[in-house]
């Protein structure tokens, strides 16, 4: 399956019998910066009567998602909201909606619509790109081994994040999860079993 994250935030509004639905996407790369924006909505939107919302991060076992009614009836607001998300495949996305309520009640089925229907519409226009699960990678290698790593980086497309030098120099690289075995084994055959990298696949490698 694809995934795909958000590279800017966006906003659409709904009005359902007099209530307004505002729904707000942003990009994010861990919980802490989703409190820190659902905060700030909340700030922004002090005199509001909801602000529901839900995230989600990463795939598959690493993934991490939550949601919250936040006084609306149980399931009506922030389990339509991800869905919403889960439906357009989005990850690393939070979606936050503000209601303003009107004086009629909506009941539960009007209330899943209007929270689930005003993020579709907020998606439709959302500016995206495809979700690349990354791995990092450290090894050492002797200088005269060095160029050896370089070349298997480049060969993987991948990137390097630091280097540290003593009698030897230690690389941090990030490469496609999906390629980080092979390049790993690939340094350790080629370098005749001097270089052995160690693979990490921290949340925050989770980035295009």
């Amino acid at each position: 399956m694809t995934y795909y994250q958000p590279i800017a935030s966006n906003q659409s509004e709904l009005k359902v019998k007099g209530s307004r639905f505002i729904a707000d996407i942003f990009p994010i790369q861990s919980e802490a910066e989703a409190l820190e924006l659902i905060g700030a909505i909340r700030k922004r939107e002090h005199s509001a009567s909801h602000h529901c919302y839900a995230f989600s991060l990463g795939t598959g076992d690493r993934a991490l998602f939550r949601m919250n009614d936040d006084g609306e009836p149980a399931g009506t607001a922030g389990k339509p909201i991800y869905s919403a998300l889960c439906g357009a495949n989005l990850v690393n996305t939070l979606a936050v909606v503000t209601r303003y309520f009107g004086g009629t009640k909506l009941g539960k089925g009007g209330l899943i619509r209007a929270y689930s229907g005003v993020v579709q519409e907020a998606i439709i226009t959302l500016k995206v790109e495809k979700f690349i699960p990354m791995a990092e990678l450290t090894c050492q290698a002797g200088f005269d081994e060095a160029n050896l790593v370089y070349r298997v980086i480049e060969n993987f497309k991948g990137e390097i994040l630091g280097q540290t030098y003593t009698d030897q120099v230690t690389i941090l690289f990030r490469i496609s999860r999906d390629h980080a075995e092979k390049a790993a084994w690939e340094l350790y055959q080629s370098s005749n079993g001097h270089i052995k990298a160690e693979i990490s696949t921290t949340p925050e490698a989770d980035i295009p």
